[in-house]
C-alpha cells in the first residue's frame, strides 16, 4: 500500500509523456510511475519578456486543450514548467498564448512530437 505525501508531474526522460513521482510517509523511498503510453505530443516552454520570466499565469491553448503556465503542484512539490498536450494522431498543432502582459500570440502549424520554447512577442 502506498501512503503518498506529495506528487510531482514531470517528464523525467524527455519523451514527451509526463511521469509522476510520489513521496511517501513515513520517510519511505519515493515511487516513480513511468508513463510509457504512445501518442503524438506537443510541449511548450514559455519565456516571457514582461512579468515573470517563465510566463507563469499565461493561458495556452493547443488544438482546443487549455493549460495555464504554473509550476505549482502538490504538497512541497513543484511540477515541470513545460506544458504538455496530447495531440492524438495530429501531426501539427495551433498554439494560442495569452500572456499575463496582455499580449496575444498565435502559432499555426507547429510540428508535433517536439519541445518548443516560445518567447513572448513584443507586439500586443
Amino acid at each position: 500500500m502506498l501512503s503518498g505525501m506529495g506528487a510531482v508531474f514531470r517528464d523525467y526522460d524527455n519523451d514527451g509523456l509526463p511521469d509522476v513521482l510520489v513521496t511517501q510517509l513515513p520517510l519511505q523511498p519515493y515511487v516513480v510511475f513511468h508513463n510509457d503510453s504512445r501518442g503524438v505530443f506537443s510541449a511548450q516552454e514559455l519565456e516571457a519578456g514582461c512579468g515573470t520570466r517563465d510566463g507563469y499565469g499565461a493561458r495556452v491553448q493547443v488544438n482546443g486543450q487549455v493549460r495555464f503556465a504554473t509550476a505549482t503542484g502538490s504538497y512541497l512539490s513543484s511540477n515541470d514548467k513545460r506544458l504538455h498536450f496530447g495531440l492524438g494522431s495530429a501531426v501539427t498543432a495551433d498554439v494560442e498564448i495569452r500572456w499575463p502582459s496582455g499580449i496575444h500570440q498565435v502559432l499555426r502549424g507547429v510540428k508535433a512530437d517536439q519541445f518548443l520554447v516560445v518567447e513572448e512577442s513584443a507586439l500586443p
